[in-house]
C-alpha cells in the first residue's frame, strides 16, 4: 500500500479560474507546441483515436474472462489484418488501373480536341491540353524539341556513353523504390506501438492524467474523461457505419455504370469521407475523370455525378442525423473551422483528425471554467437560454422573432407555460437591469410595447380556436393592474389575456398608482382586482395597495396579489402572505393566479358589465 502525500486532498473543490491573458498565452503556447512538435504529436493523436475505437472490443473480451494482454493482442492483430487486407485490395485495383490507363489516352485526347474546337480561340481548353502534353513528355521521358523535317540533312551527333557499376544497380533500384515508403511505414509502426501501449496501460494512463490535471476534483476530471471518450468513440463508430453505408452504394453504382475499378473507388470513398465536407467530392474526382476517359460520350459523367449527389443527399440529410444524434456536440460551423485549423496545423492528417480532436477540446471546456469559451464557440448547445434569448429580443424591439420563439414553444406546451417559464423570467431580468440603472424608463416602455405586440399576435382567431371560452356577460370583471412601473403592467397584460381565454371579462387597466387616484369611490358591480408585482416582493407594498383598493372598490370585490418573483409558496407561506397583505388570494405564477381567480369566481354575479375604468 502506497502512502499518499499529506497535502493531497481528494475532496471535490471548485476549480479556480485563470485570468484572460494567462489563458491566451497558454493557448498560443499549446498551438506552437502542436505545430513544431507535429512529428511526435500526430502519431500520438492517431494512436489515441485508434485506441478509442479498439477499447470497446478489448473490454468485451476482458469481460468474457480473457486476460488483458491476449485481448489486446487479438484485437490489434485483427485490426492490422483488416488494414492489410484493405490495402491489398486497394493496391491490386491501383495496379490494374495503372495498366489500363494507356488505353484511355486516345479517348481523352479526342474529347479534349473536341472541346478545343468547340471553344473559340482555344482559351482554357488549349492551356489544359498543353499542360497534359507537358506532363506526358515529363513522365514519358520524351524531349520537348520538335523532330526535324523529313529529308533534311542530319549531322551525326555523338552518342553519350555512361559507365555504371552493375553490382550497385540493383541496390539503387531497391533504394529508389523503398525510400518513399520508409516514412509512412515508420509512422504506421509507431502508431501501432502506441496503440498497444495505450490499450495495455489504459487505466494507469487515465489515472495519471487525472492526477496531473484534476486530482483535486476527481468527480469533474472523471466526468470530463468519460464524456470525451464516449463522444469520440461513438462519433468514430458512427462515422465508420455512415461511410460504409455511403461506400457500398457508390461502389455498386459505379460498377453498374461501367466505371473501371469500382471497388477501389468505393473503398476510397469510405476512407476520404472521414474528411469533413470535402472528402466526398475528393473521392468523386477520380470516377469523374475516368467517366470522361472511358465513355465516348458524356452520359457516363452525368450518371456518376447524379449517383454521388443522390447518395450524398440521402446520407447527409437522413442517415447522419439518425445515427449521429448528439454524438459530437459540435455545430456545423465549428466542424468547418476545426477542419481549416487542424489542416493548417498538421496538413491532410489534421483534416482527418479535426472533428475528434475538437470534440475533446469542447468536452474539456465544459468541465474547465477557464476554457468555457470553447463550448460556447464550437458546441451545438444554444448560447443563450430561452429566457435570455427572449429578453434579448425584447431589448432589440424584435416582436417578430419573439413571436416566433413563442410559437415554437407552444407547439409542445400550453401558452401559460411559456408565459410562466420564459416571459415572466425575462421581465424579471429587465427589472433587475432597471434596479441597477442599466434600463431607463424609455426602454422599459419599449419592452412593454413589444410584449404587447407579441401578446396580440399570439391571440387565436375566434373561428380557429374552439378551446377559447368567449367572455360571459354574467361573469365578474377582472381588472389587471401593474403595481408600480411598465414592467409590472407588462406582466399584468399576460394575466389579462389568460383570464379572457377562461371566459372572464378581463381588462388591462394600466398601473395601480394612477388608477387608485382616478378610480371612482363607488362602482356599480363587484370586480376582481389583480395586482401584479414584478418589481418587488415586498408585503408592505402589497398591503398599501390592497388597503387603498378596498376603499375604492365596490362591496363584494375581491383582490388578488401576484408576486411573480417568488418561488412556489407552501401553505404556511401563502397564509403569511395573505395575512401580511390583506388580499383575498396570493399567487406566484400565472397558472396559479388563473386558478385562484377562477376559484373566486365560482359564483359569478348576474349584474351588467361596468363601463371601462377611465385611463
Amino acid at each position: 500500500m502506497t502512502n499518499q502525500p499529506d497535502d493531497l486532498n481528494y475532496t471535490v473543490a471548485e476549480p479556480s479560474t485563470l485570468s484572460g491573458p494567462i489563458v491566451f498565452f497558454t493557448v498560443v503556447l499549446g498551438i506552437a507546441v502542436l505545430y513544431f512538435a507535429r512529428e511526435i504529436c500526430v502519431p500520438l493523436a492517431v494512436a489515441g483515436l485508434v485506441s478509442f475505437i479498439l477499447s470497446p472490443p478489448v473490454m468485451w473480451l476482458r469481460h468474457r474472462g480473457l486476460p488483458r494482454i491476449p485481448s489486446v493482442v487479438i484485437v490489434v492483430l485483427l485490426a492490422v489484418s483488416g488494414m492489410f487486407a484493405l490495402g491489398t485490395v486497394v493496391g491490386d485495383e491501383a495496379i490494374s488501373l495503372a495498366k489500363n490507363l494507356p488505353s484511355y489516352e486516345t479517348n481523352l485526347d479526342t474529347k479534349l480536341h473536341a472541346l478545343h474546337d468547340a471553344v473559340p480561340n482555344g482559351g482554357v481548353i488549349a492551356r489544359f491540353s498543353g499542360m497534359v502534353d507537358n506532363l506526358r513528355r515529363d513522365f514519358g521521358g520524351g524531349s520537348a524539341t520538335p523532330a526535324p523535317a523529313t529529308g533534311a540533312p542530319q549531322a551525326a551527333s555523338p552518342v553519350p556513353v555512361q559507365i555504371t557499376a552493375s553490382g550497385f544497380e540493383s541496390l539503387q533500384l531497391i533504394q529508389s523504390l523503398l525510400s518513399p515508403l520508409i516514412g509512412p511505414l515508420v509512422a504506421t509502426g509507431l502508431v501501432i506501438v502506441f496503440v498497444i501501449f495505450f490499450l495495455l496501460r489504459r487505466e494507469d494512463l487515465r489515472d495519471r492524467v487525472i492526477r496531473l490535471t484534476g486530482y483535486r476534483d476527481l468527480h469533474r476530471a472523471t466526468l470530463a474523461m468519460n464524456d470525451a471518450a464516449e463522444r469520440v468513440s461513438r462519433y468514430l463508430a458512427m462515422q465508420l457505419v455512415v461511410n460504409t453505408c455511403f461506400a457500398i452504394p457508390i461502389g455498386l453504382g459505379l460498377w453498374a455504370i461501367g466505371i473501371p475499378n469500382a471497388p477501389l473507388w468505393g473503398v476510397l470513398s469510405l476512407l476520404l469521407r472521414f474528411m469533413p465536407y470535402i472528402g466526398t467530392w475528393i473521392s468523386a474526382l477520380f470516377p469523374f475523370v475516368l467517366a470522361v476517359a472511358v465513355d465516348p460520350g458524356w452520359s457516363m459523367l452525368i450518371y456518376v455525378g447524379a449517383l454521388y449527389t443522390f447518395v450524398e443527399l440521402i446520407t447527409s440529410n437522413f442517415l447522419e442525423p439518425w445515427l449521429y444524434g448528439a454524438s459530437t456536440g459540435l455545430q456545423p460551423l465549428a466542424v468547418l473551422v476545426a477542419a481549416t485549423f487542424w489542416t493548417w496545423l498538421w496538413g491532410p492528417i489534421g483534416l482527418l483528425l479535426a472533428t475528434p480532436l475538437t470534440v475533446c477540446l469542447v468536452v474539456l471546456g465544459r468541465y474547465s471554467p477557464s476554457l468555457r469559451f470553447l463550448p460556447v464557440l464550437f458546441g451545438n448547445e444554444a448560447p443563450l437560454s430561452p429566457v435570455e434569448s427572449f429578453y434579448q429580443r425584447l431589448l432589440a424591439d424584435d416582436a417578430a422573432e419573439s413571436t416566433e420563439q413563442a410559437e415554437i414553444f407552444t407547439r409542445e406546451q400550453p401558452l401559460v407555460a411559456f408565459y410562466d417559464q420564459v416571459v415572466l423570467p425575462a421581465i424579471a431580468l429587465a427589472q433587475n437591469d432597471s434596479d441597477r440603472n442599466f434600463l431607463d424608463r424609455e426602454h422599459r416602455a419599449k419592452i412593454k410595447t413589444t410584449l404587447a405586440e407579441v401578446i396580440e399576435s399570439l391571440a387565436p382567431e375566434p373561428d380557429d380556436d374552439d378551446d377559447t371560452i368567449p367572455p360571459s356577460d354574467t361573469a365578474m370583471t377582472a381588472m389587471c393592474l401593474g403595481a408600480r412601473n411598465d414592467l409590472d403592467e407588462a406582466s399584468a397584460a399576460l394575466l389579462a389575456q389568460l383570464l379572457e381565454y377562461r371566459g372572464l371579462n378581463a381588462r388591462m387597466e394600466g398601473g395601480a398608482a394612477e388608477h387608485l387616484d382616478i378610480m371612482p369611490a363607488a362602482q356599480p358591480t363587484p370586480i376582481i382586482a389583480c395586482v401584479s408585482f414584478i418589481s418587488s416582493n415586498s408585503a408592505a407594498r402589497g398591503r398599501f395597495i390592497v388597503r387603498r383598493l378596498r376603499r375604492r372598490l365596490p362591496r363584494g370585490s375581491k383582490i388578488v396579489v401576484c408576486f411573480w418573483g417568488l418561488d412556489v409558496l407552501g401553505d404556511g407561506e401563502r397564509r403569511d402572505r395573505l395575512e401580511d397583505t390583506g388580499a383575498d388570494a396570493v399567487a406566484t405564477s400565472l397558472a396559479d393566479a388563473v386558478e385562484q381567480i377562477m376559484t373566486l369566481c365560482d359564483t359569478p354575479v348576474a349584474l351588467p358589465v361596468p363601463a371601462a375604468i377611465p385611463t
